[in-house]
């Protein structure tokens, strides 16, 4: 199982579990299952693409979760137990799909209860999510997605500026270099997340050389990978680049000895500095 999926089921399940429930506590009213004793929770991810291992952390984990309460006899709420099914649906980290992901779920699969991966398709979703009621946990980063008029959707962990400043700062004490490239696709949360980067950068003493932006569907690194070893860089900050996307990680590190930072290296640090995490 690749290291990041594994992390994020092991790390991310116990949290899930315990705010999808209390996503059911809040909605109000009364439950209506699909069902007389079954409840659907549904899921929009992505579960193909360079994207996948993050939508598949979600959707599989959900369905562990599942699986786990069903042999327990299902979800007690208000003192009836539920069996739970998850209903997950692939939305390409498309906007578009997943706002057909989302009435699916709604209107055909009858489902309150959803798990978004990403930031972009809960943008997408969310004029519907109030509208229709439907209680929505989000692994979205930008900051923006929830505000004063969310009463349906909440957050399954935080956001990049409750963490990011420890990270950068842990990473001046302990590295040397200096010299950094950042790698990252583009879509409005990743565009956050690099602008804070950027700025934590400079803070910390950091040369930023260039910032490489590039489509999500992008397959061939090659050209851009040489177009940013051009610059020289000591670090290159992947930042928000999905795990998919790891041949760049490989080469830069184990054939150019260029330090990589990125998703799951930070994901390494914080297991080998538990202060990153605290």
């Amino acid at each position: 199982m690749h290291k990041y999926l594994k992390t994020t089921l092991t790390a991310k399940l116990p949290r899930l579990a315990a705010t999808l429930a209390l996503g059911l506590g809040l909605a109000g009213g009364a439950l209506i299952p699909a069902s007389a004793e079954t409840l659907k929770i549904g899921v929009i991810a992505p579960l193909t693409g360079p994207a996948a291992p993050w939508g598949l952390a979600i959707s599989e984990g959900a369905k562990i979760l599942a699986r786990d309460y069903n042999a327990k006899g299902g979800l007690d709420i208000g003192g009836k137990n539920y069996k739970l099914e998850i209903v997950a649906y692939d939305d390409h980290y498309k906007a578009q799909d997943a706002i057909s992901a989302y009435q699916r779920l709604v209107t055909y699969d009858g489902v309150k209860y959803i798990a978004v991966a990403a930031g972009v398709s809960t943008f997408a979703i969310k004029p519907k999510i109030e509208e229709d009621k439907v209680v929505v946990m989000t692994a979205g980063y930008v900051a923006e997605l929830l505000d004063a008029k969310s009463q349906h959707m909440y957050r399954m962990w935080g956001i990049p500026a409750d963490y990011y400043p420890a990270i950068y700062r842990w990473l001046k004490d302990n590295t040397k270099e200096r010299r950094v490239v950042l790698i990252s696709p583009d879509d409005e949360s990743q565009r956050e997340m690099v602008g804070l980067s950027e700025k934590l950068l400079k803070q910390n003493g950091y040369n930023i050389l260039g910032t490489q932006m590039y489509e999500k569907s992008l397959r061939d690194f090659l050209p851009l990978l040489t177009k940013v070893l051009a610059q020289k860089p000591e670090i290159i900050d992947l930042g928000g680049t999905a795990p998919a996307s790891a041949a760049v990680e490989t080469l830069a590190r184990d054939y150019l000895s260029i330090r990589i930072w990125g998703a799951p290296a930070t994901i390494s640090l914080a297991e080998a500095e538990p202060s990153l995490t605290s």
